[in-house]
């Protein structure tokens, strides 16, 4: 089941307890944050981000066979429209070799785009593998540039999502 509802969306908050767990006062959003919450914390904060953009998403509890992480649906469409993998890693640039691998599971999808995000950076050479091949990377200072953007409301209930059962 995904994080993108309508009542999701139009607040701008996942579907967790309403008030602010004590542990989060006074947190803020900083590439500390990737680097303390796990993949699969990882994984919930894109789903989130995704589902705030509008698509209906569908998460893989365990990556799939195929290197599918999240699946974004658009209303009224068939099948996804886009499939996203989510690399954490923050020590570690992603390499040209998971990019290659990414862009065979992209291929297999009809009419899906791809996106890798990840929460640290991507070699050169897999940079202009995804450009050549239309796949959008997302590395971790640009998200965090993103989530920055949202409001201070937006920015806790994301860190809640980053921090959920901490």
């Amino acid at each position: 089941v995904g994080a993108g509802t309508e009542a999701n969306r139009a607040a701008c908050a996942p579907a967790e307890p309403q008030g602010m767990p004590d542990s989060l006062n006074g947190k803020r959003w900083s590439l500390d944050v990737f680097a303390h919450i796990d993949a699969q914390r990882f994984a919930a904060v894109c789903e989130t981000w995704f589902s705030w953009a509008g698509f209906d998403t569908r998460h893989e509890c365990h990556r799939t066979q195929e290197g599918v992480d999240i699946w974004l649906h658009a209303p009224r469409l068939p099948g996804p429209v886009a499939i996203v993998r989510c690399k954490h890693a923050p020590d570690q640039p992603v390499g040209v070799q998971e990019l290659r691998e990414f862009q065979g599971v992209v291929s297999a999808c009809k009419d899906a785009h791809g996106t890798f995000t990840t929460t640290s950076t991507y070699t050169p050479e897999a940079l202009q593998f995804a450009r050549e091949n239309g796949i959008e990377v997302v590395d971790g200072r640009a998200l965090l540039r993103r989530i920055l953007t949202r409001t201070r409301q937006c920015q806790q209930a994301l860190l809640a999502v980053a921090y959920h059962g901490r």
